[in-house]
Order: C-alpha cells, then sequence, then structure tokens
C-alpha cells in the first residue's frame, strides 16, 4: 500500500499543540503550587519559606518560557518542509518513507496515537508525523502491526544477547 500527502500548517499545529499539552499542564501546576506557597510564606511571615517558593516559581516559569521556545523554534523548523510530498510505502514485513524523492526511514522506533495523527518516532531526534485524515483504517492497522511486529522482534533479539 502507498500513502502520498502533503502536511499542511494545521496538520503541524495539532501535532504541537497535542504532544506538548502534558508539559504545558504540569509546568502550570507547578507554577501554581509556587505562588499558592508564595502567599502562604507572605502570611505566615516565613521567609525562608518565601524565598524558596520564590526561586522554584521563578525556575518554573523561566523552564516553561524555554520550552516554549525551544517548541516554536522547532515548530518554524517543521513549517519549512511541509511543502514536501511524502510517500509512505507500508506492508506488513516492510515501512518506508520518502519525502522529496529520498528515503528517509523504514524502522519505527515508537508509536503516538493522538486525536488527529500519528506520530512516529523514527530515531532519537526524530519525529514523523501523518495525519489521519491521509489514513484509512486499514493503513492505520498495517503501521500499529508493523510496529508491534518489530518490538517483539527487538525483545527477542534484546533477550538472545
Amino acid at each position: 500500500m502507498e500513502i502520498n500527502y502533503t502536511l499542511t500548517k494545521n496538520d503541524l499545529k495539532d501535532y504541537y499543540k497535542s504532544a506538548n499539552r502534558n508539559t504545558f499542564i504540569a509546568w502550570g501546576v507547578v507554577i501554581l503550587i509556587s505562588a499558592a506557597l508564595i502567599i502562604i510564606g507572605l502570611v505566615l511571615k516565613q521567609d525562608g519559606l518565601l524565598f524558596l517558593c520564590v526561586f522554584t516559581g521563578a525556575f518554573s516559569v523561566l523552564y516553561l518560557l524555554l520550552t516554549v521556545i525551544k517548541i516554536f523554534t522547532v515548530y518554524k523548523n517543521s513549517l519549512k518542509t511541509i511543502a514536501n510530498e511524502v510517500s509512505i510505502e507500508i506492508e506488513p514485513d516492510f515501512f518506508r518513507i520518502k519525502k522529496s524523492g529520498k528515503v528517509r526511514w523504514e524502522y519505527i522506533f515508537d508509536l503516538i496515537e493522538f486525536k488527529n495523527s500519528l506520530a512516529l518516532k523514527l530515531n532519537k531526534n526524530s519525529v514523523f508525523i501523518i495525519p489521519k485524515r491521509v489514513l484509512d483504517e486499514q493503513a492505520r492497522s498495517l503501521i500499529k502491526e508493523y510496529y508491534k511486529e518489530g518490538l517483539k522482534k527487538r525483545k527477542t533479539l534484546k533477550n538472545k544477547k
């Protein structure tokens, strides 16, 4: 089976929103807890608690800002490549992604399913997005089966070592 498509700006936005939602929620909770503890430190006039909470809150806000900057940088770099057509060949024992006529990847390390897309982790630094709008049910099941078979093979090879 072969699938050809081009990513859109909305596909990328959906992916980045879905993939980073938990990060923002977690750091938002940390910031809220720090703010509550700052208020408690002010009310109780505990300088040590106040200093610790201000430090934790400031660090959390800084970390969240750095995360946002990183995400926007990666997003802008991703926007440069969305015009390229993508071709995916899917068979039960074979998976190949071609982008701009070049073979990019043939092995899936991780598969993450989001509301509107599948994210394939192809190596440590590379994530490949496939919008669900271009996949029929057969293609989705073939990708999932290919990934599961790859997991079984990796576990078998790992256990033999």
